[in-house]
């Protein structure tokens, strides 16, 4: 039968790595099938209940096993049908109840025999044992009634009616009390245990077939098969307090004390055709809430647990394994097989001397034996694997010559040569090392998760690999030196590791490398996540990306996380996230505490974090390691690709993977991390070829971030981008689609103005900053071309100039510019905190802004609008800003379903350090950007006015129509200097007033629902059709003035009328 409650308390030594194997296997007599098990704690002994297969000659039979030894000490024969144990530990007595033969067997503890069979009920199913008054209680299922039997005499002392069909039954220490679920009668018999009478009885759900006791908050479940739930009983006022819903077929039921929590086992119930879903519901002790479901092999039916290693297990007896489960964060650790099937295990007991679990085998007529290892997962002296946190951890001993490169393969069987395995990934040596670690850190080392909750850090010379598993699987790991063909017995993992997948309850993580404080204060932490590589990019886990291609499988990568000098504030935090320059080593330099780069991102947003990500990877060239190398954070350099050829072919894909990888762990950081960022407050920054990534991912995914700051961005042009990826006739596509669904392809993404979102008419507030002496990018008509371009559509992009190069225009730079002399500094510290963080930090991804363009119109106002000029110094036109002098007042913006409104004006100063400011006034055109509610349909009339705040005097109205977008923009607007405030407005021109989807100039009454053009007629004295004429095609009645009431009219006074009764007063 399926064990609800062990009657045990179950113990094991374990350390901070260890994990369960397969020890051996106990032969039971030929043609023998456990069934049941128990534990003597204090003899150390298995008990085993067997019933002979059909037809065998064999009897049934208890079986007795030493503990220390595994060895069978005694088969004793049992009357028919021996099915559940318990023990009297005050004589040490083991009771075996014999379901086909009506009685309960009495075995000694000490001498091992047979002492007693006592007569009881019809169908004796359960037992249970109250030390405190030395009782025995059998739940007998034919005769509906409860065996109460004398510890010390064996005798019976009365037996107890209960419900219908009772199977299981469970004994509360704390309130001395025998709980008995009746299966047919859908209740709870609850007996006293010092008094034997049946003190109450409970309803439940449906065939209750579980119980069990949670001592810590002296509540009792049961577990309701055929109605889903888990009825909870107050063990003090027997009341029902709750019923909690769980998975399908709810059976076997298990109290963890790890953190008060319930396991429940839910078999499942197919319909036809369809598998059983077996779960695991673990239910929360103090709230009685879900607070996780585990899945399970095919009908989970059984638990223990052992407190000192902190692990649950349960069998699972059609998938013929056994489940482990971390206790304390419910995750699952290993499945492990227990030989060939059928198996059919269906019980299961703990050993705390020999930290052994046994569990009864039916088919193979055998116990299963396995213990902790010395190795959480799999592994021998050379090599280890274990499961953590979604992914799999590859820790192996180096060579003192270390190779330039390790190859991981994986196979189901023991192999000795490559061909028979499957290569998972290769690694070179600053990969498995962390040098990116080390060069903020020199004695870092790869930290990294252990499987049971703690961390594990890498010794100097072992190596590390993370594999990402896409299905479960039971495999062994191998790892060898550069091409070597030959897979060693002694470079494999010594048993193979069951891989978990199960992404809905481990996902995939980032892991903390270690902390510090900067120079300038501010605290910061190192993370790294390991890429899922994969040659189908679109084969992703729901919680994890195909972030690299095969070349790069497991590929680690490392971030840094800058919080504010004075800690984490409580709420909600803004975020900017910073990308760095190619020519630059990479972000770890903004973690070195020796470092200054980032200096200015140091003024992190208000009360908010900086994030900064590291774009550059390692690869091999000449038998040695090349210097490490970015992706232009897009995706892969070409060196890395799988065709790994200069000029790849015109059919290949190209996979932004490294966008991929940014935008998930932006993700993890706000949904899994403890910094509690605003989704909706997250910008981002970079320079030179951050600047490029800034504008990559900020319009790849406009509606994530609030704002982007570009500085230098060298990759501006379709050329620059093509050049990435062979040469600049190739363009290939991409995995992505535009606007429309089109196929986007690479120049699309590195011309800042084409539209590259689905989200066609959005674009993320944006600052773009360059120098006309930038020698990485060369001034010239491309890029005078892209900055009219980006103007003239009406995104609202800020755009910056000034005669810096490249390096001096470094967006980090305190310093005036020296090899080509600007008119004064281009950003100073105050404006640098402005732009990257302050300014950027009070915009939400989720909010409305002003898109400004097209400064000052009229051009006859001289230098109002500057032009870009040829790049020449003397030309007169060293600097420029278009759209950086207008500015909002964020919380005056309103957004609605029928009006979009702000209040504008011209900032007191302009962002850039320059001599010409445009005065007073200033002319622009403004775009509706990212608008939320007010999203009216291309070709959509709309009315718009510019108030002047202060006496609401209308400067300026019109009327606009919505372009093919459905993008709202309006031109000529004439804006003030601060603190003047001008408020535009901008609304339908018709709007349904009464939504009856007839707006107002079509509507001949806009203010009633029931008149429209079309509406149909109703005798109310109105034109409801709105075709002049009021009750048009009612049928109306002559009504007759009866004065007297008598029920007769006067013909002479008559009432015409479409009511289809009499008025008062008048008579039909």
């Amino acid at each position: 039968m399926i064990r609800f409650l062990l009657p045990i308390v179950l113990l094991c030594l374990g350390g901070s790595l260890r994990a369960q194997w397969l020890e051996t296997s106990i032969q039971l007599p030929p043609q023998t099938s456990a069934r049941d098990l128990i534990y003597n704690p204090i003899s150390n002994k298995i008990y085993t209940a067997n019933t002979p297969q059909t037809g065998a000659p064999s009897p049934e039979s208890v079986t007795i096993v030493d503990g220390s030894s595994n060895s069978i000490i005694t088969t004793l024969q049992m009357p028919e049908g021996p099915r559940d144990f318990c023990h009297n530990t005050v004589n040490n007595r083991i009771y075996v109840a014999n379901y086909f033969a009506d009685s309960v067997s009495v075995i000694d503890g000490v001498t091992n025999q047979l002492i007693r069979v006592i007569p009881a009920g019809d169908g004796p199913r359960a037992l249970c044992y109250n030390p405190q008054n030395n009782k025995i209680y059998c739940a007998n299922e034919f005769s509906g009634n409860v065996t109460i039997i004398d510890g010390n005499t064996n005798s019976v002392v009365t037996t107890a009616a209960v419900g219908s069909t009772p199977r299981v039954i469970c004994y509360n220490n704390i309130s001395n009390k025998i709980y008995c679920p009746n299966a047919g009668s859908q209740n709870l018999s609850i007996l006293d245990g010092a008094t034997n009478a049946v003190i109450a009885t409970v309803s439940t759900g449906n065939i209750p077939r579980g119980i069990v006791l949670n001592p810590q908050n002296n509540r009792v479940y049961c577990s309701n098969y055929g109605s889903d739930n888990v009825t909870v009983i107050d063990g003090v006022t027997n009341a029902v307090v709750a019923t909690v819903p769980v998975g399908d077929g709810p059976t076997a039921i298990f109290h963890n004390p790890a953190g008060n929590k319930i396991y429940c086992s839910n078999v499942g119930a197919p319909g036809p055709g369809t598998p059983a879903v077996c779960t695991i519901s673990v239910i929360d002790g103090a709230s009685n809430n879900v607070i996780k479901t585990l899945t399970a092999g095919d009908e989970p039916t059984a638990f223990c647990y052992s407190p000192n290693n902190q692990k649950v297990y349960w069998v699972n007896e059609w998938s013929h394994t056994v489940s482990v489960v971390n206790a304390a964060n419910d995750s699952l650790l290993k499945v492990m097989p227990l030989g060939t099937p059928p198996v059919q295990p269906v019980d299961m007991c703990y050993n705390p001397q020999q930290e052994s679990v046994y569990t009864a085998n039916r088919l193979t007529f055998n116990l299963s034996v396995f213990r902790d290892s010395v190795d959480n997962g799999s592994g021998n002296a050379n090599v280890r694997a274990w499961n953590a946190d979604g992914q799999v951890f590859i820790v192996w001993k180096t060579d003192a010559q270390a190779p330039l490169t390790y190859n991981v393969y994986s196979s189901p069987n023991a192999v000795s040569s490559v061909a028979n395995a499957t290569k998972i990934g290769a690694v070179f040596e600053p990969e498995w090392t962390g040098k990116r670690l080390t060069l903020a850190k020199p004695d870092a080392r790869w930290k990294i998760p252990d499987g049971n909750g703690g961390t594990y850090e890498l010794a100097s010379d072992e190596g590390l690999f993370v594999y990402t598993p896409h299905d479960t699987a039971t495999v062994y790991f191998y790892v060898n030196k550069n091409n070597e063909t030959q897979l060693s017995a002694t470079n494999r993992t010594l048993q193979p590791l069951f891989v978990r997948y199960d992404p809905a309850t481990e996902p995939v993580k980032c892991h903390a490398q270690f902390s510090g404080v900067t120079n300038q204060g501010f605290p910061y932490t190192v993370f790294a996540v390991w890429a899922d590589g994969r040659n189908d990019p679109d084969d992703a886990r729901p919680d994890f990306p195909v972030m690299a291609n095969a070349e790069k499988n497991g590929a680690p990568h490392v971030f840094a996380v800058f919080s504010p000098q004075n800690g984490l504030p409580a709420g909600p935090l803004p975020a900017v996230v910073c990308l760095h320059g190619g020519g630059q080593q990479g972000s770890y330099w903004a973690y070195a505490p020796n470092s200054g780069h980032y200096r200015n991102t140091g003024n992190v947003p208000v009360d908010g974090v900086t994030i900064a990500f590291d774009d550059r990877l390692f690869i091999a060239g000449n038998g040695v390691v090349n210097e490490d190398r970015p992706s232009n954070w897009f995706g892969w350099h070409t060196g890395l690709s799988a065709t790994n050829a200069a000029n790849p072919p015109a059919n290949a894909v190209v996979v932004p993977y490294t966008l991929r990888r940014l935008m998930w762990t932006i993700d993890w950081l706000i949904q899994s991390s403890p910094y509690n960022i605003d989704n909706q407050r997250v910008a981002i920054m970079g320079n030179s070829m951050g600047g490029t990534g800034t504008l990559l991912l900020s319009r790849w995914k406009p509606e994530r971030f609030s704002a982007a700051t570009a500085f230098v961005p060298p990759h501006y042009t379709p050329e620059t981008g093509a050049r990435l990826f062979g040469n600049t006739q190739t363009n290939l596509v991409t995995t992505e689609k535009g606007p429309g669904g089109i196929t986007l392809r690479v120049n699309d993404f590195f011309d800042p103005s084409v539209r590259i979102s689905p989200l066609s008419r959005d674009y993320c507030l944006t600052r773009i900053y360059r120098g006309r002496c930038d020698d990485a990018a060369e001034w010239g008509p491309q890029h005078i071309q892209l900055y009219n371009s980006l103007n003239n559509k009406g995104l609202g992009v800020h755009l910056y100039w000034d005669n810096r190069d490249h390096t001096a225009s470094d967006w980090t730079s305190d310093d005036p510019q020296t090899s080509c002399p600007d008119i004064g500094q281009w950003v100073s510290p105050v404006r640098t905190q402005k732009c990257a963080a302050a300014f950027q930090s009070r915009l939400r991804a989720d909010r409305s802004y002003p898109g400004f363009f097209n400064d000052d119109q009229n051009f006859a106002l001289a230098g109002r609008q500057p032009v870009l000029g040829n790049g020449d110094v003397s030309d007169g036109t060293p600097w420029g800003t278009w759209g950086g002098y207008y500015d909002w007042d964020v919380n005056s913006l309103s957004d609605t379903a029928t009006r979009w409104a702000c209040n504008l004006f011209l900032t007191g100063q302009s962002p850039v350090a320059v001599d010409n400011y445009p005065g007073d006034s200033a002319l622009c055109d403004v775009t509706v950007m990212k608008p939320v509610l007010f999203t009216p349909s291309p070709g959509t009339d709309l009315q718009w006015r510019l108030i002047r705040v202060s006496d609401n005097t209308v400067l300026q109205s019109g009327v606009i129509q919505t372009d093919a977008f459905g993008k709202v923009t309006v031109q000529g607007l004439r804006l003030f200097k601060n603190p003047v405030r001008c408020r535009l407005i901008i609304e339908y021109l018709y709007i349904d007033q009464d939504g009856d989807g007839v707006t107002s100039q079509n509507d001949c009454n806009d203010a009633d629902a029931t008149v429209y053009p079309g509406a149909p007629e109703f005798c109310d004295g109105l034109d409801n059709n709105c075709n002049g004429q009021a009750d048009d095609g009612i049928v109306f009645y002559t009504y007759y003035l009866d004065a007297d009431g008598d029920g007769f009219g006067n013909p002479a006074d008559t009432l015409r009328s479409c009511a289809t009764a009499p008025p008062s007063g008048y008579a039909g």
